[in-house]
């Protein structure tokens, strides 16, 4: 007589899967510079501002230089016309809006987003990024190793009557850095997971069916072998298919690991 496969071989086989999270992104936000002097006829460059941040950075540490991005360049641009428009100076708008919501808005995906920003009118591009060097939060902006990328924008405008620049520094690391996790794996796995559980019923239906035809004494040992049959043919698919998830649940969590190890780098 064919014996009933225990259902314990299969319960609870990817119960205690564990799928992490992408790490949460990062944002790093400071109080804004406002020049000490006053130079009516100053200029400010976007160039400009680029060589001296990163002659800053190899002169400090001797770091890469950042390379510039054009999304990151929008995100400055539309930063700097939304603060001369609406006439303020902060890191978020008055509706709250920042940086790092426009960042998502241009599609800038990204592990740690930075902002500097900086009114008035400065001795030139040297000058503005010497007073962030002065200021330690931005200083620590400019200095920081895990940035790859930046925008920046510069532009002169009427600001409560006067006419002064505003210059802002968006620093990015790019998630493209990292290798994210094949999210269709995930979806694979929480099918499977799904088809178990369908499967799990099942099994269950035919384990207590059998399990009343003991109680009542077999009456017909073709139909009670039958159903041991297809029970014990019911459990070997889910156990078959427990092991299939379970490969993939150890491959994703360790691409997933590997992804948010490089996150916090």
């Amino acid at each position: 007589m064919p014996t009933l496969t225990e259902m314990s071989d299969y319960i609870g086989a990817t119960s205690t899967r564990k799928i992490i999270q992408k790490a949460e992104e990062k944002i790093a936000e400071l109080p804004p510079v406002l020049s000490k002097k006053d130079y009516p006829e100053s200029l400010l460059s976007v160039g400009g501002i680029l060589e001296w941040t990163n002659k800053q950075r190899k002169d400090n540490g001797s770091l890469p230089a950042l390379s510039q991005n054009s999304k990151l360049t929008r995100i400055a641009a539309l930063r700097i016309k939304d603060m001369f428009e609406k006439e303020y100076f902060e890191h978020k708008s008055p509706s709250g809006v920042g940086a790092s919501d426009i960042a998502y808005d241009v599609g800038y995906k990204f592990i740690l987003v930075g902002e500097n920003i900086a009114l008035g009118n400065f001795s030139g591009d040297d000058g503005l990024v010497q007073a962030w060097m002065d200021s330690p939060g931005h200083r620590a902006n400019i200095l920081n190793k895990r940035y790859a990328e930046i925008g920046i924008a510069a532009e002169k405008g009427l600001y409560k009557g006067k006419k002064v620049w505003l210059a802002v520094q968006i620093f990015g690391r790019p998630l493209s850095l990292c290798d994210e996790p094949d999210y269709s794996i995930k979806k694979v796995i929480d099918e499977g997971e799904g088809k178990i559980a369908l499967l799990d019923i099942k099994a269950k239906a035919y384990y207590f069916e059998i399990e009343s035809m003991e109680k009542e004494k077999i009456k017909d040992i073709g139909e009670y072998n039958k159903k041991i049959g297809e029970y014990n043919g019911v459990v070997r698919e889910i156990k078959l298919l427990s092991g299939e998830i379970k490969n993939l649940v150890d491959k994703y969590n360790s691409k997933v690991k590997i992804f948010n190890t490089c996150l916090e780098k």
